[in-house]
């Protein structure tokens, strides 16, 4: 099945801060990809992303250097999950993709908002959501993209660490 999502602020039941929620109830494989990061988006599916982590999900998030909030980056460290920052000037990663398996389910939302907070509960916002049989061909067409995604983030990935050994911080702009 597919579906259409879009923000709706007054009730916020069908919006994208809903349907993430959703998904990462019982996903055991979770991969977030959003160009930018901010700390209120984080936030926001805090608590979700912590259950998941605890219960042992594989939780991975890629953003681009250039539009991560530092306090973003934090709490994702601090929840436990794995984080790919992209160095925009070697790949300006500009993806918002949200992939989640559950048993022998998938789903995953394609669309236009960011892991901020306004981009999940207010902005307009329109995304697609898609679900079905891990192995049918929708999934096998929709997982070739997270694979090189993944292949292509860690060889982009924006260094942290100095030649000095000293931490490099995220500046959002």
């Amino acid at each position: 099945m597919s579906t259409f999502i879009w923000n709706q602020p007054k009730t916020g039941e069908h919006g994208h801060f809903a349907a993430i929620s959703r998904e990462l109830i019982d996903a055991h494989i979770i991969s977030m990809c959003s160009g930018h990061l901010k700390f209120g988006g984080v936030k926001a599916i805090g608590d979700e992303l912590k259950k998941a982590v605890d219960r042992g999900a594989r939780v991975i998030f890629y953003s681009n250097d250039k539009h991560t909030e530092r306090d973003a980056a934090e709490a994702l460290a601090k929840l436990g999950v794995e984080h790919i920052v992209v160095d925009h000037s070697r790949a300006y990663l500009h993806t918002k993709l949200y992939c989640f398996e559950a048993g022998d389910r998938y789903s995953a939302i394609v669309g236009s908002a960011n892991i901020t907070k306004a981009a999940l509960t207010s902005n307009e916002e329109l995304s697609y959501v898609v679900d079905g049989i891990k192995g049918d061909p929708q999934h096998r067409q929709l997982a070739a993209y997270p694979a090189y995604l993944d292949h292509r983030c860690r060889q982009d990935q924006a260094p942290r660490i100095d030649k000095n050994g000293n931490p490099i911080p995220l500046v959002y702009r």
